[in-house]
């Protein structure tokens, strides 16, 4: 990563958007901007994306019982992580009204990259008319290479909804990092918001709010209470891109588009594959998933893709809860 630089100081003029995977999220990634926008003065709206309704092994280690795999035992939780989101929000000094706005979606948990791949269309339209409806100056989503899929597929969509024609100037877009992959290196220009002894102790309480998520390892929670909140501005590389652990190069030759994977990747159970996603000069979204069933050179035609002007491509391997990589962005031209 390059040299932290301070992030930009709000203003009463700032309005700050920001998108939440999952309830804790807002907490963990942002609850010290949170803290200092309401100080300010600033409007803020929170979009949650999923009810977290659907981890049930925490469930079952909170509830202290196995019987967690029903659609009754999900609605309770998604009910559970609702109230912990609200006393949260209060923790922070965030009280609703006409420039403090929270919304859901309601989407389920773990269902970000089915909405991405299968129903991008009205991902994309949803997450449009929250941004359009709030007209923000600042943008903090989910980055495109966090290892959780919800995460980076939110941070995919939310970037296809900021790439269509939006009625107001283009708003200033950072992204927080949530859970970072062991391999694969973090790239963007970094900024930091340093919180004061108050704003790390209030932001601490407001984690201890998610009361669910904090029994097991509740230090991968806590440590997000520390003195500086960092975000990363995302920019999309150009072709030929060379990328870290496992997606190694993008290219295009003629009109064929070249994937090179790692070769040492292990097949796992549940295979391997890659994700691309091409998005045309006139923002139409075209989707491919290739099975790698030992090649680890892929090919396949660009109009396949659309003619895409710009492409997200993720490499994805077996069936663990998190990723070994997120969303490559890469520009074609």
């Amino acid at each position: 990563m390059n040299a932290m630089q301070p992030i930009a100081p709000l203003s009463t003029h700032d309005r700050i958007w920001i998108l939440a995977p999952h309830p804790d999220d807002e907490t963990l990634g942002t609850g010290g901007l949170i803290q200092r926008a309401c100080q300010t003065g600033a409007a803020v709206c929170i979009l949650f994306a999923t009810r977290g309704d659907k981890n049930p092994w925490g469930q079952a280690l909170f509830e202290r019982t196995p019987f967690v795999w029903s659609d009754e035992a999900a609605e309770r939780y998604a009910g559970l992580r609702r109230e912990e989101t609200w006393r949260t929000l209060d923790v922070l000094g965030f009280k609703t009204g006409p420039d403090r706005q929270v919304e859901f979606l309601e989407w389920h948990d773990q269902s970000g990259t089915s909405h991405l791949l299968t129903d991008s269309a009205q991902a994309i339209s949803a997450l449009r008319e929250s941004i359009v409806r709030f007209r923000p100056t600042r943008l903090f989503l989910p980055a495109l290479q966090d290892a959780h899929p919800d995460h980076s597929a939110l941070a995919v969509l939310a970037r296809l909804a900021l790439g269509t024609d939006l009625p107001f100037s283009a708003p200033d877009v950072y992204a927080y990092l949530i859970h970072q992959s062991k391999r694969e290196k973090v790239s963007g220009q970094p900024v930091a918001l340093t919180l004061t002894p108050e704003e790390c102790a209030t932001k601490r309480r407001a984690i201890e709010c998610y009361v669910s998520q904090l029994v097991f390892k509740p230090q991968r929670f806590l440590r997000f209470a520390a003195e500086e909140e960092n975000y990363l501005h995302e920019s999309p590389v150009t072709l030929p891109a060379q990328s870290s652990w496992p997606v190694q190069m993008v290219s295009i030759q003629g009109d064929q588009l070249h994937v090179r994977i790692q070769s040492k990747i292990p097949e796992r159970w549940g295979g391997t594959r890659l994700h691309l996603i091409g998005v045309s000069a006139d923002k139409k979204v075209c989707t491919a998933t290739l099975p790698l069933t030992g090649s680890r050179e892929i090919s396949l035609p660009l109009s396949s893709l659309g003619a895409p002007g710009q492409l997200f491509i993720k490499f994805e391997s077996g069936c663990s809860f998190f990723n070994k990589m997120g969303w490559l962005h890469v520009l074609c031209q």
